[in-house]
């Protein structure tokens, strides 16, 4: 990897040490004049910021900077600083404004029609930001993420993001340090920093398959041409300690999420790699559900098969002491559809109208969200909800599965195969969460936007030399 001038060196210590001391609350005027060193570094280097703000992603509210009204994280001091950096100079990019684009808009414009039903615009205002600032940072990733350089400043990201999660983890778990309704087994289900073990699951399924699919370009005799002797080791550590974690959330959707990504790199694979991987699996995963824990997670999974009580016990048992605790929540948003077809409940507000639609008065509290990404955008902004989330997401599977077709080399093939698999894995586990909370719509974003810019669609349309075109004529003879 080339080195950064002087220059970008300095501008990241600058950041760097800015950053830090704002982080200790010192004043907002240190955090702005952050927020301007990254415009400067966005300037020249966009990539880089592209990257921090995937850096970032862990962190969610862990660490708070001081602004001129209230505070704000890093993600947003980062993302706001390759905004205004990279609209300084945005006229020399070149700006795709594909299908998936169009369905980040079509999800901000269903949240637009909900509006006229919200109570909280507050709530409003943070559900929409959170898919609008999704869909500007995949248009300024397609835009300067233009070769490999600038992958590996997000791979090295991804990287620092698991590593010390996983870190992090281990220390929950060893110390027990957690909720007391997240000890299950025996054992705490490991958070990190994202509040709950479901979502902390859902940054390893969105990381940890395109690990996966890294491994066997940087392991070949031709991977030192891409990537360091460092990268190798540890892209091996952070896909073995990213699965770990996933396995210590014991989230359920998670696991099933992950092994559906994994089955998306697995069926690349040689026939006899294939055969060999799947009996050592199956020797790996038998032995572990013939022990105590192992058996404990089979009775879990078998809970999946129970989601209501007997008549008699539904005023003294809740819907979320039995099955996989999703019951109550999907017939609530299903009521809420039914209800407000056109508008839904506002978006943002499905907690907020929880009680007023639970079908039993036991299940009254409400857990965040509808824990079915379908559910959870019909009950936020109706039926319109639900066509524009279908419409980004068959974009972006779309866009990713023609984007493997046209991949020329073995680097574009496997890398598009991980952000491929990472979207199967957000597939399988959202049927039962909804995945698109905190800042984890950023990851699919940069995800998607370095799948589709490893092998750009050709613009024929605006080809100077078009195609000739064989004629069907036949010469006569002279």
């Amino acid at each position: 990897m080339t080195l950064p001038s002087a220059t970008t060196r300095i501008l990241v210590i600058a950041v760097a040490g800015m950053v830090l001391l704002a982080s200790v609350g010192i004043h907002w005027i240190v955090t702005l004049a952050a927020l301007a060193a990254i415009a400067a570094l966005a300037i020249g280097q966009p990539a880089m910021v592209v990257a921090a703000v995937v850096a970032s992603i862990p962190m969610q509210s862990t660490i708070m900077l001081p602004f001129v009204r209230g505070e704000i994280t890093i993600t947003q001091l980062a993302i706001f600083g390759l905004i205004a950096g990279w609209g300084i100079v945005f006229w020399r990019r070149r700006i795709w404004l594909d299908s998936i684009v169009v369905g980040f808009l079509l999800v901000v414009a269903a949240y637009a029609v909900s509006f006229v039903a919200v109570d909280d615009p507050g709530l409003w205002f943070q559900e929409t930001y959170r898919w609008a600032i999704a869909g500007v940072l995949f248009v300024i990733a397609r835009s300067v993420i233009t070769c490999w350089v600038d992958i590996r400043y997000s791979l090295w990201a991804m990287l620092a993001g698991v590593i010390g999660l996983s870190l992090m983890s281990l220390w929950q778990l060893l110390s027990e340090a957690g909720p007391s309704d997240f000890l299950v087994g025996g054992a705490i289900r490991v958070y990190g920093t994202f509040g709950t073990p479901n979502t902390l699951a859902a940054y390893m399924e969105m990381t940890v398959p395109f690990f996966l699919a890294c491994i066997p370009l940087a392991w070949r005799k031709s991977g030192s041409r891409h990537f360091s002797d460092i990268e190798k080791w540890l892209l091996i550590i952070a896909s073995g300690g990213g699965t770990l974690v996933l396995l210590l959330t014991q989230s359920r959707g998670g696991w099933v999420g992950m092994a559906l990504g994994c089955a998306v790199l697995w069926w690349q694979f040689p026939h006899r790699v294939k055969l060999i991987s799947f009996i050592s699996a199956l020797v790996v995963v038998g032995g572990f559900l013939l022990t105590p824990p192992g058996q404990s997670q089979i009775d879990r999974f078998l809970e999946l098969q129970v989601e209501t009580m007997p008549a008699e016990s539904i005023e003294t048992h809740s819907s979320y002491e039995v099955g996989a605790g999703r019951g109550a929540l999907w017939s609530t948003a299903i009521l809420m559809i039914e209800d407000r077809p056109l508008t839904g409940i506002g978006a943002g507000e499905f907690d907020e109208n929880y009680r007023e639609y639970v079908p039993s008065w036991i299940d009254r509290f409400p857990r965040g969200q509808a824990h079915n990404v379908w559910l959870q955008m019909g009950a936020q902004a109706g039926i319109w909800g639900i066509a524009a989330y279908a419409a980004w997401f068959v974009a972006s599977i779309w866009s990713v599965i023609t984007a493997r077709r046209r991949a020329r080399t073995d680097r574009e093939f496997w890398l598009i195969s991980g952000v491929l698999a990472v979207f199967v894995a957000y597939i399988a586990h959202s049927m039962v969460d909804y995945l698109n909370v905190l800042s984890l719509g950023l990851q699919l974003s940069v995800l998607s936007a370095i799948a589709l810019n490893l092998v750009p669609e050709p613009l024929t349309r605006y080809s100077h030399s078009p195609t000739p075109v064989p004629s069907s004529a036949v010469p006569e003879p002279a």
